[in-house]
């Protein structure tokens, strides 16, 4: 196809693919594109292709197109499509200033850092989002729509990647570090290489003296009741960085790259624990203040030891019975946000449908009225 023709092209095939396609993640078997394209006077015949795939990949620019996908039932191979820009064609992708980049990169580190990658290091791409919102990183401040290619200014730092779902109808995108990736090895050779890295790392940690954990325990004191918690008093780990930085403690600035091992250095004054989020993908570190241990009235009859371990038994029911509940209503949150958004494709799918009803009568109106006269 001639250069010139395939641009005067390009705005006519964007917008038939972008209507059937209805939201960025989704993608659109070729074959269901064949009568929109005949609609519009597009057909492939005319410009020399033997079928509509092949005049798709002409345009391989602004799609992404994928071949083979069984159909199932002894049915031949089915092929898809999706725009690479669904917002719009030929917008422009902003760009972060250097300045912009190294405020970033840290951020990005520590969002790594509290997310269980595979085993080779991916990690799914929305659950990167979502986390990457909590330590108040908008994609949308710095201009970009999507936050794939707000991540694809951070060549350096990371590696990007799209696959097809198990379906083959929509592009699941990956996220990782570069250089997360290691060596083949046997189990037992792995496992040894994990314990050993795991002790040198424990032992390249820094050691807070007496002096400086009593000039700094106050401070982690007031930042943690100013930090948002449960009922239970623990608090996210991934919340708790601003609150310790406005009470004057930096970690990094004491040695420690992350602040899990740098709490760890206070065992009497605080709890940590790690907990699966409620998706399942991922683990979320918590800490809160110890609370005061009551003293018993000594020769108080019946409140023995039994009754103390009955009384602990009792409020850590509580406890883990208040954990269950909040963990149900966050599933309950998912499940709402989830049938929201499927009732929205639902509408936008009827809205389009509409839209073509109302196109393909007008066109064939024209059409009886044009042969009548």
């Amino acid at each position: 196809m001639h250069p010139e023709e395939k641009e005067k092209l390009v705005p006519q095939v964007f917008t038939i693919i972008r209507e059937r396609q209805a939201s960025p993640d989704n993608m659109v078997e070729v074959a269901t594109l064949e009568p929109l394209f005949a609609a519009e006077g597009l057909r492939y015949a005319d410009y020399g292709f033997a079928s509509l795939r092949d005049f798709l990949n002409e345009f391989r620019a602004f799609l992404n197109l994928v071949d083979g996908i069984p159909a199932g039932a002894g049915l031949p191979a089915k092929s898809y499509v999706q725009l690479k820009n669904f917002e719009g064609f030929g917008n422009a992708v902003p760009e972060l200033s250097a300045a912009e980049k190294a405020a970033l990169e840290d951020k990005l580190r520590e969002v790594f850092a509290t997310l269980v990658p595979n085993e080779e290091g991916w990690v799914n791409l929305a659950t990167f989002g979502t986390r990457l919102k909590e330590y108040e990183v908008d994609v949308k401040h710095y201009g970009f729509q999507k936050i794939m290619p707000f991540l694809e200014q951070f060549t350096e730092l990371l590696e990007l990647k799209r696959e097809p779902s198990p379906s083959g109808k929509a592009w699941v995108a990956f996220v990782r570090e570069r250089g997360a990736v290691r060596p083949c090895r046997t189990e037992s050779v792995a496992i040894a290489a994990n314990a050993e890295e795991a002790a040198a790392e424990e032992r390249s940690l820094p050691e807070l003296t007496a002096a400086e954990k009593a000039e700094l325990a106050p401070r982690i004191q007031a930042a943690f009741r100013s930090a948002a918690s449960n009922e239970e008093g623990w608090a996210n780990l991934a919340g708790l960085g601003a609150p310790l930085k406005e009470n004057g403690v930096d970690a990094k600035q004491l040695g420690f790259q992350k602040i899990m091992p740098f709490l760890e250095q206070f065992p009497e004054l605080l709890e940590l624990k790690h907990e699966p989020s409620p998706s399942g993908k991922a683990w979320v570190a918590y800490a809160r203040l110890r609370a005061a241990e009551t003293a018993l009235p000594a020769g108080r009859a019946g409140d023995g030891p039994s009754e103390h371990t009955a009384r602990a038994d009792a409020e850590q029911t509580v406890a883990e019975a208040s954990i269950l509940l909040q963990a149900l209503r966050q599933r309950w949150q998912l499940w709402e946000a989830t049938n929201r958004a499927k009732r929205s494709s639902r509408r936008k799918k009827r809205r389009s449908l509409a839209r073509r009803f109302v196109r393909r009568f007008a066109l064939r109106f024209r059409m009886k009225r044009a042969g009548s006269t």
